[in-house]
């Protein structure tokens, strides 16, 4: 069960197949990624804006940091908002649970992927979360993000 109020909430899950379903609440605010993509596709301009997203975000992260838990996939269009603007980290499709502090899946999207995910044969901490977390402030700022280019999740 989750107890902050930063992370996406759901009602059940199921299996169908292969796959694993959950079912959650509709935002009717979208992703940041919708809001960037319709709004502000330069960019948001008001640092007071991408400082509230960012410290909503933090709040989700340091919650599963705390639970041992990665997410591996932070990005804007992975952070839901309600109609009312509060905001919320979801999609947990590739996170996972840190074993003995790393991880060594190779999981995440490209562009958001931090250097040690693609290069530690050791593993990685959560600190790959912050690494994305600092791609997102930039794609927040600029309506895009640094090598834009392949923006599915690659698991391994």
């Amino acid at each position: 069960m989750c107890l902050s109020e930063f992370i996406a909430s759901f009602y059940t899950t199921f299996v169908c197949g292969k796959h694993a379903w959950l079912v959650m609440p509709i935002y009717e605010g979208g992703s940041m990624k919708d809001v960037i993509h319709h709004k502000f596709n330069e960019g948001i301009k008001d640092l007071k804006i991408i400082a509230k997203i960012l410290k909503d975000v933090i709040m989700a992260l340091s919650y599963l940091h705390k639970q041992g838990q990665i997410h591996r996939d932070v990005k804007c269009s992975n952070i839901f908002i309600e109609e009312n603007g509060k905001l919320h980290l979801g999609d947990f499709g590739i996170s996972g649970i840190l074993k003995g502090g790393k991880t060594t899946t190779f999981a995440g999207t490209p562009c958001w992927m931090a250097p040690d995910v693609l290069t530690d044969t050791k593993g990685y901490d959560s600190k790959a979360d912050i690494w994305s977390l600092g791609i997102t402030a930039i794609e927040l700022a600029q309506g895009k993000v640094p090598y834009a280019g392949e923006d599915q999740p690659i698991k391994v």
